[in-house]
């Protein structure tokens, strides 16, 4: 399985949520990959370092460095940009961030990990929460 996971999944295995942290680990342990996309490095990164959390911010770039970052290309910058005219014409915007997200899950052919599942509703790729389901 491939798996992009949206901030709010990241924030729980780090404060190591009883269902999503081994969750996450027994992915990987599986070969899963679970993919950091741009995003969410930054929305979490700069969350850690405007509290000056610096031991968390360790913590989460030495994990980070052990999974696949995944940067934007063109293609995906065309995939957020067909995306947006397509929710913007039905009315069902997400915000960018998530659009964002579901053109990394879309190019990547993953499943997108969020608590916010009816963010993504509009989008035809696999969606699943990990902490409350």
């Amino acid at each position: 399985m491939r798996y992009v996971i949206d901030t709010n999944i990241w924030v729980a295995f780090f404060r190591k949520h009883p269902k999503v942290r081994p969750r996450l680990l027994a992915a990987l342990a599986q070969g899963d990959d679970i993919y950091v996309v741009p995003i969410v490095y930054y929305e979490f990164i700069r969350g850690l370092r405007y509290t000056n959390n610096l031991q968390m911010l360790h913590n989460v770039t030495q994990f980070w460095s052990t999974l696949p970052y995944y940067e934007a290309t063109k293609a995906i910058w065309d995939e957020a940009t067909r995306l947006w005219v397509m929710t913007k014409r039905q009315n069902k915007m997400p915000g960018d961030k998530d659009l964002f997200i579901a053109a990394f899950t879309i190019h990547l052919n993953a499943t997108v990990v969020t608590r916010n599942i009816k963010h993504f509703e509009i989008f035809s790729f696999p969606r699943e929460n990990w902490v409350d389901d």
